[in-house]
């Protein structure tokens, strides 16, 4: 199986900050599922400070969609804090058009977090 070169995990800011590849595909998914799940075990100080750094995106799909959630899931379960930062205009209007943004903390560019 292929490494996943640009997928950086790191504390940056105070969170656990995920940036994702450019690509999440069928043959990919678990592997950067598995990795970034391994990473939130690794460093349970941040596991409930998450950023998703989608900066490397262009298009939204299913698979990045449950990723996402999946991320979110146990973050949220324990009142933590999850955003999307460095959003495109093109992804933002998808997770709008799928109300997704009414869940999700979304935004442009990582300095308005904070």
């Amino acid at each position: 199986m292929k490494a996943i070169h640009d997928l950086h995990i790191e504390n940056k800011r105070g969170y656990l900050w995920i940036t994702l590849p450019d690509s999440i595909t069928m043959e990919n998914y678990l592997q950067v599922r598995n990795r970034i799940e391994s990473e939130i075990i690794e460093k349970k100080d941040l596991a409930n400070k998450i950023v998703v750094d989608l900066s490397k995106i262009d298009s939204i799909h299913s698979l990045l969609i449950g990723l996402i959630l999946h991320i979110r899931k146990p973050v949220k379960q324990s009142q933590g804090i999850f955003y999307l930062v460095n959003v495109s205009g093109k992804c933002l209007m998808k997770f709008q058009a799928l109300f997704l943004d009414r869940i999700l903390q979304i935004y442009e560019n990582e300095e308005e977090i904070g």
